[in-house]
């Protein structure tokens, strides 16, 4: 005979509508909306939304995410389901920099070495 497993309590923020959701995730900094849409397909849904997209657009200020892979240079042969890290970064184009700190948007590749060189 097997033993019973308990299911799972549901979750607290299970029990909220839907707009309340909402409300909080476009409150979120770009960068954490796009890690949170791995949450649950709810969530995944709401932030795909083009009314949240315009709702969050509005809210935060002009910034670009950027995406890059982080891989490893010392492994030459990479096995099957090689896995490559994701670093996200967030770059604001609005005048709101901070002083001798401006930024300017140029060319991908360019832009890219341009984001590194900085760090």
């Amino acid at each position: 005979m097997q033993p019973q497993v308990a299911a799972a309590p549901p979750s607290p923020a299970a029990d909220l509508p839907e707009d309340v959701h909402v409300e909080i995730l476009v409150r979120l900094p770009a960068e954490s909306v796009l890690r949170f849409r791995s949450i649950c397909k709810a969530w995944r849904r709401i932030t795909s939304d083009p009314r949240f997209l315009a709702a969050h657009a509005r809210r935060r200020p002009a910034q670009v995410v950027l995406y890059r892979y982080l891989e490893s240079t010392g492994c030459k042969s990479r096995p099957l389901g090689y896995a490559v890290d994701i670093a996200l970064d967030v770059l604001p184009v609005s005048g709101e920099e901070e002083a001798g700190r401006r930024r300017r948007l140029i060319g991908y590749p360019r832009l890219l070495n341009e984001v590194l060189r900085r760090r």
